[in-house]
């Protein structure tokens, strides 16, 4: 199934909502046309980076964190790294899922061009990842940890790297009921400090580095040491087979105390995570590494805790699912130096700021924008104005976004019933953040319901013109390890 083919029984709906918003120029207006200063690099001259890292933190909620607004003291470390950083405080992940969201991170594409929509979509070899773009300017030392198939070499995600992989020998975490076990953030730290004194860095220009960490992805194991108190208690455990359990159960499952329990579980993880984040940024300062390196600390997606009638991640696009942390620290930064940045953005973005504050112009297949200029206080590009996100994890439905200001619109898409139909969510984030009345009818917003729906709908249209063939394979042709784990981790069955 093309993606042209999945977008046009509705697109001709949200084309003829669209017309009441659409004048000569809509295109220019929206973003969907590339604005003429794309390439022009950043005025203040920030050094250029020879260390360049990405740490994803798979599955971490934004408002977990107290750099995000938290005051229960979960992340110190990474709220210190936030005090000389730049905090994006609107920021989203390009889908609810990992596999999506990440390869939007590595190749600046959105989900549709880049084509790894789905439960059994590869990432093409014709999409060129960060580590090949910074390859092809100047000789890069690069690395890669994953911890999650879902990114793993054979998915596609190994392109361009000196090294790519899991931990090998790390003795995982791991309930005695699952088949999954997952590596721990402690782990995760020390291979890659290990990896910064490969020898194979001398004589180059640049080291890159991605380490993604998983511990606040379920299953979620008990942290007691960094959490106040005792579990809660609750009828449920935070295994993959309980968790299962809980929601095969129903409402009837879904009392304060399973809920708390899984949540204080959950959140046991981040705290976790936070320590050995602390102990990575500690190496780093060690090496003489950490002060004029580019940092981004990041996630792919959020998780979702019934908030909206489901649980976990891929589910849909509110809040839960796709607002993320998302900070940058710049060479030279010295704390206290946090800049917060209200103006919606999402990871998309990463790859070309990267390349902006390598001086390296991006092609035209890269769809996110640098950041730099709105970092810098510069006028921004039009497209910046709007930040969407998709979802396509499911046969009988998908979903779109656009986020303009503090209004949201959702567009949800169901196939393969008689008619296929769309249903449309607006919501104002300001004063409704956790998305509870859907303004869609409401008069008062019926000119800026009409300016979003002509905005997705052009850039429906546009993502389109960038959209790879789709690769998918069968569950038999896949590794059995990345089968085992993605079963595991529940994403195929």
């Amino acid at each position: 199934m093309t993606c042209m083919k999945r977008l046009l029984p509705v697109f001709s709906l949200l084309a003829f909502i669209a017309l009441a918003a659409c004048k000569p120029g809509m295109e220019s207006e929206t973003g969907a046309v590339d604005a003429t200063d794309r390439h022009v690099f950043s005025e203040r001259a920030w050094p250029v980076p020879e260390t360049v890292v990405i740490v994803m933190i798979d599955t971490l909620r934004a408002d977990i964190l107290g750099a995000y607004g938290s005051a229960r003291g979960l992340t110190p470390h990474l709220d210190a790294f936030a005090n000389q950083a730049v905090v994006f405080a609107n920021a989203y992940g390009s889908s609810s899922w990992t596999r999506s969201s990440v390869a939007s991170m590595l190749s600046g594409r959105y989900p549709t061009s880049h084509t790894a929509l789905g439960k059994l979509d590869i990432l093409p070899d014709e999409v060129l990842l960060l580590p090949e773009i910074l390859e092809s300017n100047a000789p890069t030392w690069s690395f890669g940890i994953t911890t999650n198939a879902n990114t793993s070499a054979g998915i596609g995600f190994g392109q361009g790297y000196d090294h790519y992989g899991p931990v090998l020998g790390a003795e995982k975490r791991r309930y005695p009921q699952d088949q999954i076990g997952l590596v721990p953030g402690e782990a995760v730290s020390g291979h890659a400090l290990e990896l910064f004194k490969d020898e194979r860095q001398a004589g180059v220009d640049t080291t890159f580095a991605f380490i993604q960490y998983i511990d606040p992805h379920d299953p979620y194991f008990p942290n007691p040491e960094f959490m106040p108190g005792p579990v809660p208690d609750g009828e449920y455990s935070g295994s993959r087979r309980d968790i299962d359990a809980m929601v095969a159960a129903g409402k009837k499952a879904r009392t304060q105390n399973n809920i708390a329990r899984l949540r204080y579980l959950y959140d046991g993880e981040v705290a976790y995570n936070d320590h050995a984040f602390g102990e990575l940024i500690d190496g780093l300062k060690r090496m003489g590494l950490y002060d004029e390196a580019l940092i981004i600390v990041v996630s792919d997606h959020g998780e979702a805790f019934w908030e909206h009638g489901k649980r976990g991640h891929g589910k849909s696009l509110y809040e839960e699912e796709i607002r993320v942390p998302f900070m940058i620290k710049l060479p030279g930064m010295e704390p206290p130096s946090t800049l917060r940045i209200e103006q919606a953005v999402s990871v998309v973005d990463i790859t070309p700021t990267i390349l902006d504050a390598m001086k390296i112009v991006p092609s035209e297949e890269i769809e996110g924008r640098s950041l730099l200029p709105l970092i810098n206080g510069l006028a921004r590009e039009e497209r910046l104005e709007y930040v969407f996100a998709e979802l396509h994890f499911f046969e009988n439905k998908s979903v779109t976004t656009i986020r303009h200001d503090t209004l949201k619109l959702l567009a949800t898409y169901w196939h393969k019933r008689k008619a296929n139909k769309v249903v449309l969510e607006l919501f104002d984030l300001e004063g409704d953040p956790l998305e509870t009345s859907n303004l869609i009818d409401d008069n008062n917003y019926a000119h800026a319901r009409n300016e979003l729906v002509g905005a997705l709908s052009a850039w429906e249209s546009d993502v389109l013109d960038w959209a790879l063939d789709s690769q998918r394979v069968k569950l038999e042709d896949m590794d059995d390890e990345i089968v085992d784990e993605l079963k595991g981790l529940g994403y195929i069955k």
